[in-house]
């Protein structure tokens, strides 16, 4: 070959190219930006003379004769330019200019240059010629690899290979096409490169065997090269590299398909999978002996990890190229889940394959700090970083995916574990992340079984926190952010109290300022105030806290200081207290309150938009951070509690001092909108963009740890304030006409378009934080809030697309529970089940994202939208609101349909896994229709429900050993009596009477005989109570159906009731059923003694007549359970027993009730209960809070004994071992035969025997009481 190539370029790099206009004339005379103009033109004009690549060839040749010798700076860099614009001018003039046997030869010798030593010296080299290589196989694989059949999309210039009459070389070419053949033949060894002989590489195949033969060689050179290659080849086909190839994106996206789709990237994952099992085997066995052993490993094992960690990150599907992902990072380390097909489960291990990964690294970290930080040790991370958000079908079964988990937490927890953040910030980066991915890939179905490897991780990560930022400002700069080491900070902080609470506060709420004098005079004397004293104290708190939050939570991050419980609801007690305070001190001149929190928003905006905006999106939160987003949180709050009021439990109405502040401005300029609503409207709206802004972030990236769950609630907390009271708001009379604020948002455009936000915010909440327990509670508010107001806005609502979509989420999941944890089985599922249906109509890959989102909610989050949803579309009179309706409640019908119908038929057991999480869903989802009683026409709810509630009961014989499943029913049904008894019918009364009873003996059939109650510590009462739960809904259940009887006794509206002997029979079943479980360690829990003994008073207080007709072996019971409550320490527990001990003896008085059960079973019935109210009540102090039902039922039970009561006395006195007659005198004195006598009485005779008895009782407590005590 001629040897004058590189003079040649020289040559004409050193002359301006023809037709340059440079920018300015230093450009001009600049020898390097007239190189790079040349090498421009070079690329551009096509290079008709082939310098570039005669450049690269010759420099190949000398190479070859001169291996040891390195490439100047110089010349690596021409070198490096060359070769990139032989890439350029083949891949811009395909198959135009140049020929098809030119365009593989110089492919392939690209290839083979990559491997050469002299080019491998040189990195930069190498990966431009490998790349350039990869770039040209990419160009012509649709055509290689279909057949003859060319998919090559490329335009209307770009004619595909077989299509096109493929010319024969030009001299020229044909020249450079035996220069390349010389060149790599001679360089060649046939024994290790037989299969690289450049005629055999003309299709897919002959490639990966011939990368294959060279993984297999284990030559780290040769194993290192073909890692590069295929890692260069796989970038190309994902989208990530820099090459032109100035062709539709409809190209690159059939590329993609084929790729995937012939097997080129399963047998690539194949071949580097392999070499990374052998690379892990000599790193952690003999690869850190020796220095330079150690060296080459690493070299080769950067290289495979790399091509791993590509394959890893492709992305699958049809939709992969849809947005447009040209040159996009997306690699697998930065994927929120990593998602393969099933068939990579032959080639990706993943769980020895993490083993072995974890061990290297550990491994690496321990030899020396270079190791540590090195690049082989920071891609090892990156691709455990990938495999921790390994999902989808790659696992066969829960079980591998579990102990798949237990791996990785395990692997974490040593990586963590060794963080120094003094010397590697990647580690601790990397670690972090980590962390971050197992969190987010596996805490819905696994990380809870995994609690001991868990908590320890989060505990160490947190100790991380302490070490990441620093303090900035003066005091608390100082310090560091500890609040505590601050000199002046308690001064301060009482001193802040005074001003605010005692000075400020009182001020703005002083009666003469809020009430007194006219309208005008109040208003001028606020503004004084507000403009001498209050209006600067608010500007300072407002800069102050905001400030002081920010360093707070970068001390409490960096320091890893956790607060109590205890302590933490203290605090923000504390702080809503405050706001409300300021808040009302911000009113008083609302316009520079809300011009104050508008420079805060500036200062704040920027620096979220930031952090943000960094490319690392799964970064750590960092100390710094966490006080920013603390801050923006916080100036959130002061908007919040400055322009709203907390509207739970009453109509939501925007603030008075807000009203009128509008108003007043608006009377004085007469003009259709003040500064003020302006002020107000702009807040408004740089809240919704501050929300939006972090909203599209988490729907683009929900495992971002920079987004903020606690911004997310604030957020949600304010628009469920201000979104009722402020869209449509209400008439607020003839005192506001045409005051701003209220028009404002009245427009419907919008309204609709603020509805439309809301929805969205929760909607995407819902959907892509579906386990951020404190941001569901209150997306749910927010929901439920706006469809609570009613009237346009509910209009409103139902109207949004937004909404429809969150109809269209319910449907389709509703028969959905969380044990599908596979994408694909998600999607089949819905599939099958609304095939042909409108609901799969318009179904986006982001819908389906959505939805599965939704579905992963919990089942009472999903409950709670179902009863919003219905509440919205409860308007009967609009088609649309009741098509949606019908379609929301139609699939809660048939899931629990088909379900009961399978557990009736045998065709899946109860305690199968799958079926008990359907169970609960249908339960909760049911529950969830229960609490819509504030729809519009709630009729319609007992409608639905009656023709269930058989197969709910029935439910509970199937279901009656888990205990989940029997609370679930048991409030499902305690909640439906609740919410409905008032509307029910008596046919659907009988129907509801039934089926409770069914439940409750079923569920007492199984738990009386298997419940063990356990009586905890008093630290752990409280938590143990919960685990009764069930029986407490029991009892409510009981209580609810009760009340049905005094609703149809005082029903005026003519319709036939409920006989009341049918709603005592069914309590009394009831109690009956439940007794045997109110054993005495489960009434020491005090929630549900209260609730026990509340029934079990009230029933015996109102119906002793049926209590005296119950069978012994019921009433017995009972009786003993009153006495039981009568002595308890609980006076609502006290009370209820003594009222029903006194209507059980007053139905004996008059009726002689109790005679039958004393005859057969109890003689001495009356003596025993009048025996143990004396000792157990009167003789103690706890006589003192229950006086007056313990004497009404002394008073009736000492009628009831009769004859026997001189005996009774006379037994009652020797048990208090008084030698003296005092206290017989007393009793005889206070039960005398004339009060006895009267005790049936009724009138007026009646009530003053029982209000004489009263005071007679009370001073003989006393009396006895005192002597008693001094015995």
């Amino acid at each position: 070959m001629p040897g004058t190539a590189m003079a040649e370029l020289e040559a004409f790099l050193q002359q301006p190219p023809p037709n340059w206009n440079p920018p300015s004339s230093l450009v001009a005379n600049n020898p390097m930006a007239i190189a790079h103009a040349g090498l421009e033109y070079l690329r551009e004009s096509g290079d008709d003379q082939f310098l570039l690549v005669r450049v690269v060839l010759e420099l190949a040749a000398r190479q070859q004769q001169q291996q040891q010798q390195l490439l100047s700076g110089h010349e690596e860099e021409l070198l490096f330019h060359c070769v990139t614009g032989c890439r350029q001018v083949t891949l811009w003039h395909y198959k135009t200019k140049l020929s098809t046997r030119f365009i593989q030869t110089l492919r392939d010798c690209m290839m083979m240059f990559g491997f050469e030593p002299a080019f491998r010296r040189h990195r930069t080299v190498q990966m431009a010629c490998f790349t350039t290589s990869a770039a040209l196989w990419k160009r012509g694989w649709n055509a290689l690899d279909q057949n003859g059949n060319s998919s090559d999309a490329s335009g209307e210039t770009q004619m595909s290979e077989n299509d096109e009459e493929d010319r024969d070389p030009t001299p020229e070419e044909e020249r450079l096409i035996q220069g390349m053949v010389h060149l790599t033949n001679s360089s060649l060894d046939n024994s290790t490169w037989a299969p690289l002989v450049i005629s055999k590489l003309r299709k897919s195949d002959n490639l990966f065997h011939c990368m294959e033969r060279l993984f297999q060689s284990q030559a780290p050179h040769l194993v290192e090269g073909s890692a590069l290659f295929l890692q260069a080849l796989v970038t190309e086909f994902v989208g990530r590299s820099a090459v032109s190839y100035r062709l539709p994106l409809e190209y690159h996206k059939q590329t993609h398909r084929t790729f995937q789709k012939d097997g080129a990237l399963t047998t690539i994952t194949s071949l580097a999978l392999t070499s990374l099992g052998h690379i892990l085997t000599v790193l952690a066995n003999d690869g850190t002996q020796h220095q330079h052993s150690f060296e080459t490993s690493a070299s080769v094992a950067l290289a495979v990890v790399q091509l791993t960690s590509e394959c890893l990150g492709w992305e699958f599907g049809l939709a992969a190229w849809d947005f447009g992902k040209l040159g996009a990072s997306s690699t697998s380390s930065g994927k929120a889940s990593l998602r393969l097909p099933v068939e990579w489960s032959s080639v990706l291990h993943p769980i020895p394959l993490v083993k072995a990964l974890v061990h290297v690294i550990l491994k690496l970290h321990q030899i020396n700090p270079s190791t540590r930080t090195s690049p082989l040790a920071h891609s090892l991370r990156q691709l455990l970083l990938s495999l921790a958000t390994l999902t989808g079908p790659i696992f066969p079964n829960a079980q591998e995916r579990q102990q798949y988990a237990s791996i990785l937490l395990d692997g974490t927890l040593q990586l963590i574990q060794r963080v120094d953040t003094q010397e590697e910030n990647t580690y601790l980066i990397d670690v972090l992340q980590l962390l971050g991915r197992l969190v987010a890939n596996f805490r819905l179905s696994v990380l809870v079984d995994l609690a001991s490897l868990l908590n320890p991780l989060l505990q160490t990560m947190a100790s991380i926190g302490q070490k990441l930022l620093q303090d900035q400002t003066q005091e608390c700069e100082r310090v560091g952010g500890d609040l505590e080491e601050m000199n002046l900070r308690e001064w301060r902080e009482e001193a802040l109290a005074v001003l605010l609470m005692d000075c400020a506060v009182m001020l703005a709420s002083d009666p003469w300022i809020m009430y007194s004098g006219t309208e005008s005079t109040r208003r001028q004397a606020q503004r004084h105030l507000a403009s001498l004293i209050l209006g600067p104290l608010y500007r300072g708190m407002v800069e102050c806290r905001t400030r002081m939050a920010a360093l707070e939570e970068h001390f409490l991050v960096s320091q890893e200081t956790q607060l109590d419980e205890t302590r933490e609801e203290i605090m923000a007690f504390d702080l809503e207290d405050e706001l409300e305070a300021i808040s009302a001190v911000g009113r008083l001149h609302l316009e520079s309150a809300l011009a104050c929190l508008a420079e805060r928003h500036g200062q704040i905006m920027p620096g979220l938009q930031a952090i943000w905006g960094e490319a690392g999106q799964q970064s750590t939160v960092t100390a710094e951070i966490a006080g920013l987003l603390e801050e923006a949180r916080l100036w959130t709050m002061y908007v919040s509690y400055l322009l709203t009021d907390d509207n739970q439990g009453e109509s939501p109405e925007i603030p008075l001092a807000v009203l009128q502040a509008c108003q007043e401005e608006f009377d004085l300029q007469q003009q259709p909108s003040s500064s003020v609503t302006a002020s107000i409207v702009s807040a408004v709206q740089a809240l919704i963009q501050f929300a939006e802004a972090q909203m599209q972030r988490v729907a683009a990236n929900p495992s971002n740890l920079r987004l903020s769950p606690m911004l997310a609630k604030t957020f949600l907390q304010f628009f469920q304030r201000w979104a009722p009271a402020y869209i449509y708001p209400g008439n607020h009379g003839s005192s506001s006409a045409g005051n701003p604020i209220l028009e404002a948002w009245s427009q419907p455009a919008k309204a609709h378009q603020s509805v439309s936000f809301c929805l969205t915010l929760a909607l995407y909440y819902q959907c892509y934080w579906p386990l951020e327990r404190i941001v569901q509670d209150e997306a749910n508010k927010l929901l439920l809030a706006m469809v609570k107001r009613g009237g346009r806005l509910r209009h409103a609502v139902v109207a949004s697309p937004v909404f429809v979509e969150m109809v269209k989420f319910h449907c389709v999941t509703a028969g959905i529970c969380h044990v599908i944890s596979s994408e694909q089985d998600f999607e089949n599922i819905v599939r099958s089940k609304f095939e042909g249906s409108s609901i799969m109509t318009n179904t986006s890959s982001t819908s389906w994202a959505m939805s599965r989102g939704y579905q992963r909610l919990s089942y009472d989050d999903r409950a709670q939208t179902l009863a919003t949803i219905m509440i919205a579309c409860s308007d009967s009179s609009d088609a649309a609101s009741s098509s949606l309706l019908n379609e929301s409640l139609k699939v809660i019908h048939a899931s629990f349909i088909s379900l009961t119908q399978t557990l009736d038929k045998g065709g899946a057991s109860a305690s199968d896994l799958n079926t008990k999480e359907l169970t609960c869903l249908c339960l909760a989802m049911l529950y969830g229709v229960t609490n819509a009683s504030e729809m519009n026409e709630s009729e319609r709810i007992p409608h639905f429900l009656t023709p269930l509630l058989p197969p709910l009961a029935g439910l509970m014989s199937h279901c009656e050993a888990d205990l989940t499943v029997c609370e679930s029913l048991l409030r499902l049904f305690q909640n439906y009596a609740a919410q409905f008894v008032v509307v029910l019918n008596k046919e659907q009364s009988l129907i509801l009477f039934q089926a409770s009873a069914d439940l409750l003996k079923s569920y007492s059939k199984h738990h009386c005989a298997n419940r063990v109650i356990r009586k905890s510590n008093a630290e752990a009462e409280a938590e143990e109570e919960q685990a009764y739960n069930d029986i407490l809904c029991a009892i409510q259940l009981l209580v609810n159906l009760g009340a049905k009887d005094f609703i149809d006794a005082c029903n005026t509206t003519g319709g036939e009731g409920v006989d009341s002997g049918q709603v005592t029979d069914m309590i009394f079943f009831g109690l009956q059923q439940l007794l045997p479980l109110m054993t005495q360690g489960l009434l020491q829990f005090p929630t549900l003694c209260t609730q026990f003994f509340e029934l079990v008073g009230f029933m015996m207080d109102t119906y002793p007549e049926k209590v005296c007709q119950l069978p012994f072996d019921v009433f017995n019971p009972l009786l003993h359970a009153l006495l039981f409550g009568m002595s308890h320490h609980d006076v609502n527990v006290a009370r209820p027993s003594l009222r029903g001990l006194s209507s059980i003896a007053r139905e004996h008085v008059e009726n002689h009730a109790l005679q039958p059960i004393m005859t057969q079973h109890a003689p001495d019935l009356l003596d025993q209960c009048l025996s143990r109210l004396f000792s157990d009540v009167i003789f103690r102090p706890v006589i003192m809070d229950r006086i007056e039902p313990t004497g009404a039922a002394l008073l009736v039970m000492a009628a009831a004994d009769g004859a026997r009561l001189s005996i009774a006395m006379t037994q009652i006195c020797e048990m208090t071992y008084q030698r003296d007659n005092r206290l017989k005198e007393a009793l005889s004195a206070l039960l005398t035969s004339e009060r006895l006598s009267k005790v049936v009485a009724t009138g007026y005779e009646g009530r003053m025997n029982v209000v004489l008895f009263k005071e007679e009782f009370q001073n003989f407590v006393t009396k006895i009481q005192s002597f008693m005590m001094i015995r």
